[in-house]
């Protein structure tokens, strides 16, 4: 979640086709990814370039870890994952040096889903902001 928004708030938009994308993202959520890339842009475009430094992940902890049925019959006993951590922006500069976001906004917890598809691929399915801050700031 965070390596892709890294690479697009660094201004590289490559690879982000809809056959691209599917390889690693869920189906269901290609929409809210392709949202996320559009906003990318904008960031870059109104910030007048690319911003610098990384959103960087910590306290990462496996919320749920559950088994998931597929199609056939067959089953995977870690097909689910539900992971919690936090986000830090603290580190993110706009193109005049700038941070590029403070306050309290500058850190998040947040989870990711994660699917384990019949053929052995992990997809990305989804994120959400969970609250402003983490337990560790």
């Amino acid at each position: 979640d965070m390596r892709m928004f890294n690479a697009w708030a660094h201004g590289d938009f490559e690879h982000t086709s809809d056959e691209e994308l599917l390889r690693f993202v869920e189906h269901g959520t290609l929409n809210q990814v392709k949202e996320t890339i559009a906003s990318g842009r904008d960031m870059v475009e109104g910030n007048g370039g690319p911003l610098t430094g990384e959103v960087t992940i910590r306290d990462v902890v496996v919320a749920d870890a559950l088994p998931t049925e597929y199609s056939d019959g067959s089953s995977y006993p870690y097909g689910y994952l539900r992971v919690t951590y936090c986000s830090d922006w603290t580190q993110l500069r706009t193109p005049d040096g700038k941070r590029a976001i403070v306050g309290k906004d500058s850190t998040s917890t947040d989870e990711v889903l994660v699917l384990r598809m019949q053929d052995g691929r992990y997809m990305y399915a989804g994120s959400r902001q969970l609250n402003s801050g983490c337990a560790s700031s």
